[in-house]
């Protein structure tokens, strides 16, 4: 068996990853039963906790129940009134609230209790006192939540306005020096394909971001507002001009990037002892979206991927001679196993052949105006069907 050349399915965690896989889709009987057995566990866990919860929340019942009582005065004198002749002509629910806010409190069934109608009114009152008290430090403790996230979008405000005004601060001094510049004027044949142009430029510098001060901030940036069209158009004309010089600088750096970029890569393929495959000549210095650069890119692109799947290989050769033959060999014979338990499992595989209703033939239909209908014979071509449809029409219409 040959184990000097990596198998084409194996990576560095391709052991590990498949032995999850397997317990997962091809478990054992022995397996099986241990999952089981930790399920019926877990189980009887989460049961062993619930009653210990519950017999937690009796005792706390009983502890706070005896506490009440035991500050009971019999003189009480309830803080909600009772309606004497409302209580006698209905049954009195006073024990169901009771019942009801303490099953909510301790999350428990109340146990029956003989005590007065005057206890549980005061019982009703003590925990009508404590919601109160609970609804108030939940309502502090939000109410301290929306302090803190008002005072960190406070903040974060009054970050955002001083980079806007930065930004102001930027575009105004870039405006002063923009009307100092002296540009070469323009000649137009006439009158009106120098309006034409003007309207051009005018649109095109309205679409434009940069001019936002003085199209869309009106409020803030007012001396801009009475500019006139040759003012404006001079504005549009410098920000060309500016950014031709910029895409231009950019083409530039994207070659030195690129150049950098490649010796980056050949100095990678000289330490993992791969073949590394001279770039085409640049079509020029500068980067550009012509036929050429692209025709250019698209070769290029081959090459780069060429090369970065021969390190991706140089690296698991590397990795794979690391591992002793021992290792080497538990994988191959892994890899085997995993074969049979696929095979087996679809040797196993029983189709179920499923009752499927018969298909019922679809007529269509035409309906008239009046109502009246025309079935139509699936039959029929399109000739037939229209002289059809015509003939059905005017005896419709005879009728």
């Amino acid at each position: 068996m040959n184990l000097t050349v990596p198998p084409s399915y194996w990576n560095t965690e391709w052991l590990e990853r498949q032995k999850r896989s397997r317990k997962n889709l091809y478990p054992t009987e022995k397996e099986k039963a241990e999952k089981e057995r930790l399920r019926k566990e877990e189980y009887q866990n989460k049961k062993e906790r619930e009653i210990a919860t519950k017999e937690e929340n009796k005792k706390r019942f009983e502890t706070w129940f005896q506490s009440k009582m035991d500050s009971f005065d019999p003189n009480y004198q309830p803080k909600k009134s009772f309606n004497s002749y409302s209580t006698f002509l209905m049954k009195d629910d006073t024990w169901l609230k009771l019942y009801n806010k303490l099953s909510r409190k301790f999350k428990i069934a109340i146990p029956n209790k003989d005590i007065s109608k005057l206890q549980q009114r005061y019982l009703l009152d003590i925990l009508s006192e404590e919601e109160k008290q609970q609804y108030f430090k939940e309502m502090s403790e939000k109410r301290k939540k929306e302090d803190e996230r008002r005072e960190k979008q406070e903040e974060s405000n009054k970050i955002y306005r001083k980079k806007e005004k930065e930004k102001k601060a930027k575009w105004i001094e870039w405006y002063r020096k923009a009307c100092k510049v002296e540009l070469k004027p323009k000649s137009f044949k006439n009158e009106a394909s120098a309006k034409k142009a003007e309207k051009r430029d005018l649109n095109k510098m309205k679409e434009m971001g940069f001019f936002r001060y003085i199209f869309h901030h009106w409020d803030s940036l007012e001396q801009f507002s009475n500019l006139s069209n040759s003012e404006l158009i001079h504005l549009y004309r410098v920000k060309v001009e500016e950014d031709k010089i910029t895409k231009k600088q950019k083409s530039k750096e994207k070659v030195v990037s690129f150049i950098e970029k490649e010796k980056q890569l050949k100095q990678q393929c000289l330490e993992a002892g791969v073949k590394y495959v001279e770039y085409e000549k640049l079509p020029s210095k500068q980067w550009a979206e012509t036929s050429k650069w692209q025709n250019w890119s698209e070769k290029d692109k081959k090459r780069i991927v060429q090369i970065k799947e021969n390190l991706k290989q140089s690296a698991l050769n590397q990795e794979w001679q690391k591992l002793s033959e021992k290792q080497k060999l538990e994988i191959v014979e892994f890899r085997k196993h995993i074969l049979q338990l696929e095979k087996e499992k679809f040797k196993d595989f029983k189709y179920e052949e499923r009752s499927f209703r018969p298909i019922i033939e679809r007529k269509d239909i035409y309906y008239s105006s009046t109502g009246h209908s025309l079935t139509i014979d699936p039959s029929w071509n399109s000739e037939r069907r229209m002289e059809e449809i015509q003939k059905f029409n005017e005896g419709v219409r005879d009728f």
